[in-house]
Parts: structure tokens; sequence; C-alpha cells
């Protein structure tokens, strides 16, 4: 019964942040994310997903700069994969067989990752054992004061 009222609720488009889905929210015509390299050793279960445009090194300071904030060291505790921006991904493989804690994306829109939900950008969504962040990408939250509070505020309520 709960799963009927929670699949009326997300088609009806209410804000749906910090709730369990239990449904099909994974579409399956896309590029497996195990194909792409990926840095960092993983060791708190800390996934971030951004374009591959946006390693430039001002990003990269950046991301170093967000991670010290939230007492994760890089490459230690967690895994960055750059995605190309024209690609549409598959993530499914991925998260059942590392199971990450939380994923932040960067400037990747849940469509981009074949999730087949809505949200709003710094909004915390839990799918399964999972929380998700979906933010802006680095190169516009270091132009954007406001951005940048968004993101940390998100942050501060990660579990």
């Amino acid at each position: 019964m709960v799963f009927f009222y929670l699949y009326d609720i997300f088609q009806k488009k209410q804000k749906l942040a910090n709730q369990s889905f239990h449904f099909n929210y994974y579409q399956v015509d896309s590029l497996a994310i195990s194909t792409l390299e990926m840095t960092g050793s993983f060791e708190k279960k800390f996934l971030i997903l951004m374009p591959s445009e946006d390693q430039e090194e001002s990003n990269l300071t950046l991301l170093q700069n967000i991670l010290s904030a939230i007492n994760l060291e890089f490459p230690k505790d967690i895994k960055v994969g750059y995605l190309e921006s024209d690609q549409t991904y598959q993530l499914l493989s991925f998260l059942q067989k590392h199971q990450p804690s939380t994923i932040l994306t960067f400037g990747l829109p849940p469509k981009h990752l074949s999730l087949n939900i809505t949200s709003r950008p710094y909004d915390i969504i839990q799918i399964h054992d999972c929380q998700w962040i979906f933010a802006d990408s680095l190169t516009q939250i270091s132009k954007d004061k406001l951005l940048k509070k968004r993101l940390w505020e998100a942050l501060k309520r990660l579990n």
C-alpha cells in the first residue's frame, strides 16, 4: 500500500526530499558506469560524479576545499568519476557492487544518470541506503556565493 502511495505522490511531482523510493527508477539504454575510469580509494563510500569538461585546475581546487570542509580526503575517502556530457550512464551495477553511502553530482541531472526521478538541486534524496545530492556544476558554484551556500547547507544535512 505504501508503494502505491509514494508512486502517486511522485507522479504529482510533489516534493519528496529525504524519502525512499520503492519502484523502478532506472532506465537501461545507457553506458554502464563501470566502464569509466575512476580515481580514489572509496574508503568512506562517497562517490562524486561530474562532467569531464569540469576537470579544470580551479574546479579541482574548489572540490578539494569542499571535501576538506566535510572531513573527506581525496583520493583516500572518495571515488570521482568524470562523465562525458553527451552520454547517458547506467549506475545500477556500480551501485550493487560498491554500495556507496553518498553520491554527489556536479552539473549532471538525474536523467543523465538514467534515473527516472526529478530532483531540485541541493535536495537530499534517499534511494535505498544511498543519499544523493544533485548540485550545479563546479564552474557555476565557483562563481556564485549563493550556490556555495546552498551546497554547504546540503552537505551539512548528510547523515
